[in-house]
């Protein structure tokens, strides 16, 4: 009997879903949208940023931080002029960064160091590298 490789991918795919939602929760946690279309407008808009996971997507609630929100679009806008995937965008916020001594670039943007942060996300994007 032949197991299809989508049966093989399945166990694997459900734990890094479930890795992304723990990295998303240390975070703050997320909010699910099931109106797609409106999901849809303001993600074109810039108005939010999304996580897609299979066919969920989440909002992370981290972008609603008030010491974040004023400058997380103008970092959005930086991936988004190379197409960067939603998944590589959330990994660069919420890990540590050596250009911004060892904070991840939540923590960055909260203690104001908006330039470094813009920086480190050109760089992230040029050498793929944190």
């Amino acid at each position: 009997m032949k197991t299809k490789r989508s049966d093989l991918l399945t166990p694997a795919i459900e734990r890094g879903r479930k890795m992304l939602l723990k990295l998303l929760k240390a975070e703050g946690g997320v909010v699910e949208l099931e109106n797609r279309g409106a999901l849809r407008l303001m993600m074109e808009q810039n108005k939010v940023f999304v996580v897609k996971m299979g066919i969920e997507q989440v909002v992370p609630l981290w972008q609603f931080d008030d010491r974040v929100c004023p400058h997380i679009f103008r970092i959005l806008k930086i991936f988004k002029q190379k197409k960067t995937s939603s998944l590589m965008v959330m990994v660069f916020f919420v890990n540590g960064n050596f250009r911004l001594a060892g904070k991840n670039p939540l923590q960055a943007l909260r203690g104001g160091q908006v330039k470094e942060v813009m920086r480190a996300a050109r760089a992230y994007l040029e050498h793929g590298a944190a």
